[in-house]
């Protein structure tokens, strides 16, 4: 139920929402290293890399990317001791069962299963060389109310695979990574480099990055650090556009799709559900970057280290993951006659179907011209976005504040009418956090964060002066951020030691909007190989909104669920 990248930046509290910005998902109160201290071999650390060494397997501070050590980086120690050798092989399971809680919504899911597999083999045959392979399999499947309509889909796909050489404080990582950039523990705005999986999203589960593949190249000074990364493919965002209850252009959950991008709803009518997930990509971009040098991704971070507290600053170019729209309206009028006459979707007989509507002679008649001209009616493209960011954080006796800011010249947004314009946009985030490690029984970590986010007006200086004429648009509101999104989020794991529970909470409140977002889990661990739990997800909203917001767009999506999983 709870699919996309909206309900994806709330699971896991993300705050800079930006709906039609996939890639900006910016908030896992899963995530918060809890998993680290109770047992859960899947989380290595790979989301808190310290720069100089991605793999840094146990060094992580629970809760603080940054690490609070005198450096920002680790220099390794690469003694080349010939006597080391490490084989590990980990395997992990998860399945969940989710149930709407409210069975009132058009055409919804109502059940859902995930199944989930991951395997993960990692070599080090001596301290300088590591090599890590990583296999992930996913299954789903789903019925409406009543049992009909039972879809299912099946994914397996290669996780991080790479390949990591450490030369005295050098290192050079060539293959599938997941690279993290940022100070704050749930919003990290300047955190750009990786796609995000938003195909499968639930409250006690990580919002997953899509590892990619990429050279990086890494120093580790006494008191600073550089990372310089190379990404020579594109790679967008797993994500649904049509097909399930919250996917981006849902026709049931929004009127306005259904007007204003009548293709979707039509292709969800004539195509057979056994065939959604092939076609995805083609309703999310009709052009993508194709692999040649002229579209590779590159950018990098340095790190300093100055009175006990650290610093980075971070520039990434790379590509939008959220695809510009430009359809033709004698094309989206010439849709519209078809959805309605409804018939023509059933025989194709065209000229029935102009004697039943005869004004689609006059329109097919100026579309054939169009063509003629080589003119293109319906572009679905991504389109390069940079993005500058600095980052603070330090400790102040046993509370970590951390703050981030990212500025992106020109960023794709979907407007209120559902049009593609482009803005330069400020992000921001400031962020408090508490952790208490005992034992893999007994910690907890809270933490609470502020985040604003300001596409700019059309009119303005720096709208000008970064984004092309044709591309502003008219309209200064955006599709669920409006004009401006602002509000706090917290997060919260907890482990008990006395029944061996784990609790997970997160939450977000839009002041922006007046949305509530919350959800989170109780589980525990009987074995490494089994925990069981239950969780929930639920969206509100506690104002009069007069537009389209994330709890009123996703009100009737509130679900619970249980799930099991383990390791072996």
């Amino acid at each position: 139920m709870i699919r996309i990248i909206l309900i994806a930046c709330f699971v896991i509290g993300a705050p800079a929402l930006v709906w039609a910005q996939d890639e900006e998902i910016i908030a896992d109160p899963e995530n918060q290293g809890t998993e680290e201290f109770i047992g859960d071999p899947e989380n290595q650390g790979t989301d808190e890399e310290i720069i100089g060494d991605p793999d840094n397997e146990g060094d992580e501070v629970i809760g603080d990317p940054e690490n609070q050590t005198a450096t920002p980086a680790r220099a390794p120690s690469f003694g080349g001791d010939s006597g080391f050798s490490s084989t590990s092989f980990v395997g992990s399971y998860k399945n969940q069962i989710w149930v709407d809680t409210q069975f009132d919504g058009d055409n919804e899911d109502v059940f859902e299963q995930f199944t989930d597999l991951d395997l993960r083999l990692e070599f080090e045959p001596d301290s300088q060389l590591k090599i890590v392979l990583e296999g992930e399999f996913r299954h789903w499947w789903a019925f409406k109310e009543g049992g009909e309509s039972v879809r299912a889909s099946y994914d397996a796909r290669l996780g991080e695979a790479y390949v990591l050489w450490r030369l005295d404080r050098w290192s050079f990582t060539l293959g599938n990574q997941i690279v993290t950039w940022g100070a704050t523990d749930l919003a990290r705005p300047g955190d750009v480099v990786n796609a995000r999986d938003l195909t499968i999203i639930t409250p006690t589960g990580n919002l997953e990055k899509v590892p990619e593949l990429m050279l990086d190249v890494s120093y580790a000074g006494d008191a600073w650090g550089i990372q310089l990364l190379l990404v020579p493919f594109f790679e967008a965002n797993r994500v649904w556009a049509f097909g399930r209850d919250t996917a981006i252009l849902n026709a049931d959950t929004n009127p306005l799709v259904a007007e204003r991008y009548p293709i979707v709803p039509l292709i969800s009518s004539v195509v057979d559900d056994s065939l959604q997930d092939d076609i995805q990509p083609l309703v999310q971009a009709t052009k993508v970057p194709d692999e040649l040098p002229q579209n590779l991704s590159f950018g990098g971070r340095i790190t300093a280290t100055l009175a006990n507290t650290d610093f980075g600053l971070a520039y990434f170019f790379g590509w939008d993951r959220t695809s510009f729209f430009s359809i033709d309206e004698d094309l989206v009028e010439l849709l519209q006659v078809a959805q309605a006459d409804g018939q023509f979707l059933e025989d194709f007989d065209f000229i029935g179907f102009a004697t039943r509507n005869p004004e689609v002679i006059g329109i097919t008649d100026s579309i054939g011209q169009k063509v003629s001209a080589g003119d293109e009616l319906f572009v679905s493209e991504y389109r390069r976005i940079q993005t500058i960011s600095t980052d603070v954080a330090r400790y102040v006796g046993p509370i970590g504040v951390r703050a981030d800011v990212a500025f992106q010249p020109a960023k794709t947004y979907l407007d209120a009418d559902l049009n593609s314009v482009r803005r330069p946009t400020l992000s921001s985030a400031l962020g408090l956090s508490y952790e208490n490690f005992v034992d893999e029984t007994d910690a907890y970590a809270i933490t609470i964060e502020g985040f604003y986010n300001k596409p700019f007006s059309r009119d303005s200086a720096l709208t000008e002066t970064f984004v092309d004429a044709s591309e502003r648009g008219a309209n200064d509101e955006m599709f669920i951020v409006g004009e401006q999104s602002y509000g706090a989020q917290a997060a919260v794991t907890w482990a008990i030691p006395g029944p061996e529970l784990q609790i997970t909470f997160g939450s977000v409140a839009y002041l922006s909007s007046s949305d509530l977002l919350f959800g989170g889990s109780i589980s525990r661990r009987w074995f490494t190989w089994l925990r069981t739990g239950v969780a929930g997800l639920f969206f509100e909203s506690y104002g009069q909104n007069d537009r389209l917001t994330l709890g009123t767009l996703y009100d009737q999506n509130d679900y619970v669920g249980i799930e099991v999983d383990g390791f072996f």
